[in-house]
């Protein structure tokens, strides 16, 4: 035995190995995640590895060895951390000797019975970085919320804590590799979109127009369904024009029911019926998307709807949180449907389109070379953030930087020229991006929408 084997095998032993299933023929090829650890330190060994995950041909002696010996290193230098109790801290940070990219989630929970500091990290190669990189926020904040189940399952010692962790990370494992085989390209040729379409029919024009404007409402998420791969693939295309290189890098093409579902935390994806014409959409997942979400149907004569604005949206993610940790608590085996949250229809109808949005559609229509259309794409995007940053600016000194409510919605309308059906929803939506939490500022009662506060 080597001394490096010695070494792993002394101080970091592994009691279990769970292999992650190959949902996908590409799975192997297309899977970026070398690793997964659960570790916690003992005050006598220092950091023990309790769990370790690997895709399913990996469980070679090396790999282990490496699992092993990043795992070790998740919760070196955490023992003195400063945190309040049930704080989950996310760490990022690579090391080049292992060629390994590590994204650690540590927390306090408790183990047999007492206090102890644990870690769930996932292990990348760096070659990874520019793939996960975008991924990063919405995984972390995936994966914390079922790291506060897992405290409530080691505190009750229950022996659901390995597969609700193996649940989640094939789950995971199964968004990369959908993202690795269907991801937006980042160059997007305008002729191959809605955009470089002829806009002449007035129908194809209303609906182009519905569906961008709903999409700029919903912070840029949204999700394309239709029967036609093509039509769904060429509206994925046209709504990722307005998204940023690094949320294009978290968008899809068209999947079928058989290669993926819908998942929460992507920008822009698409989703083909099955042979009835319909796409489950599944309630949970949509509730707990980071953002709300557009839904267009592209099939004639073409439909849009979304979901509540992001206030709203916040909150009732975070009442259905509350509501799983609550069950897990009590030991109930799946959420009760008889919630208020759940009673509501999730996705409505778009009551309202942008005239800027309109005035864009009208003039891209008639350009018909890609580069002018591709001008006046960048110059709408150019006038939209800038009309977010002066809406930043307003409400700052308006509210005295949050410290008092706004006096009027219809004031700053009328102030700042956004007095047209949707346009204020688009400005906030981009406003809200840049700065997080202005629509908790603007609307104090969390039923309220915008045009009930209008």
């Amino acid at each position: 035995m080597s001394v490096w084997e010695a070494v792993c095998s002394s101080e970091t032993a592994v009691p279990n190995v769970t292999l992650l299933e190959e949902t996908d023929p590409e799975f192997s090829r297309n899977c970026p995640l070398k690793a997964a650890t659960l570790t916690h330190w003992d005050n006598i060994l220092g950091p023990r590895v309790e769990h370790l995950w690997l895709r399913a041909g990996q469980q070679d002696p090396t790999t282990r060895a490496d699992g092993c010996w990043l795992a070790s290193h998740t919760l070196n230098g955490e023992i003195l951390r400063s945190a309040p109790p049930g704080a989950v801290d996310v760490k990022l940070y690579e090391l080049a000797e292992r060629d390994a990219l590590v994204a650690s989630l540590v927390f306090d929970a408790q183990w047999h019975k007492e206090p102890a500091l644990m870690a769930l990290a996932l292990v990348l190669p760096l070659a990874e970085r520019a793939f996960y990189l975008p991924l990063h926020a919405a995984c972390t904040a995936r994966l914390a919320h079922t790291v506060r189940r897992l405290r409530i399952l080691l505190q009750k010692e229950s022996k659901q804590c390995i597969s609700l962790l193996t649940v989640e990370l094939q789950s995971l494992v199964q968004q990369f590799v959908s993202l690795k085989r269907f991801g937006v390209s980042q160059d997007i040729v305008m002729s191959h979109t809605f955009l470089g379409d002829n806009l002449e029919d007035p129908r194809k024009r209303d609906f182009l127009h519905k569906a961008i404007s709903s999409h700029l409402q919903t912070c840029g998420c949204s999700i394309v369904v239709g029967s036609d791969v093509e039509r769904v693939n060429k509206m994925v295309k046209t709504l990722s024009l307005f998204l940023t290189p690094t949320e294009r890098r978290s968008s899809r093409f068209a999947v079928s029911p058989t290669q993926g579902n819908y998942e929460a935390g992507l920008y822009v994806q698409g989703l083909l019926k099955d042979s009835a014409g319909t796409v489950t959409l599944p309630f949970r997942r949509l509730v707990c998307a980071p953002l709300p979400s557009s839904l267009v149907d592209v099939d004639p004569p073409g439909e849009v709807r979304q979901t509540s604005p992001v206030h709203e949206h916040h909150m009732r993610r975070e009442q259905l949180f509350h509501a799983e940790l609550a069950c897990s608590w009590h030991n109930q085996q799946q959420l009760s449907l008889a919630s208020n949250t759940d009673k509501l229809n999730i996705f409505q109808e778009v009551r309202w389109s942008d005239p800027l949005v309109g005035s864009f559609v009208a003039e891209v229509s008639l350009v018909s070379d890609g580069a002018g259309q591709r001008m006046l794409l960048a110059q709408f995007i150019l006038m939209l953030q800038r009309k977010a940053l002066i809406l930043l600016e307003y409400v700052k000194n308006e509210t005295q930087r949050g410290k008092r409510p706004l006096r009027s919605l219809w004031q700053l309308k009328a102030d700042l020229d956004l007095t047209g059906e949707g346009t204020l929803a688009v400005i906030m939506a981009i406003a809200e991006k840049m700065r997080p939490g202005l629509h908790a500022v603007l609307f104090s009662h969390p039923q309220s929408s915008l045009p009930e506060r209008d």
